[in-house]
């Protein structure tokens, strides 16, 4: 879901989210709810960066401001690849 506008464009945006989408799978056992784009930007080596936030069904309990077994906001920072073939999550987690 893109809310906003964007200096990247609409192909570039999908294809962070489809890394987003691909690296959850891989490396979670939850469920992402919802995946919001937030920013993007040009990192020094001149490769787009795209900041999603998401809402995530966990397996444990949170801190009971959001309904049971859920988080919300949490980050993924998505880069373009060095050889500019495809994007990777860089860093997620809240923050």
């Amino acid at each position: 879901m893109i809310d906003k506008p964007s200096p990247c464009t609409q192909e570039q945006i999908e294809a962070a989210a489809h890394a987003v989408k691909r690296d959850f799978q891989r490396h979670f056992g939850w469920e992402l709810l919802e995946l919001t784009y937030e920013d993007c930007g040009v990192l020094e080596n001149g490769k787009s960066t795209v900041l999603f936030k998401s809402v995530i069904r966990t397996g444990f309990l949170t801190d009971g401001s959001v309904p049971p077994r859920s988080m919300v906001y949490w980050r993924f920072w998505v880069a373009q690849r060095p050889e500019g073939s495809g994007w990777y999550v860089v860093s997620c987690g809240y923050g």
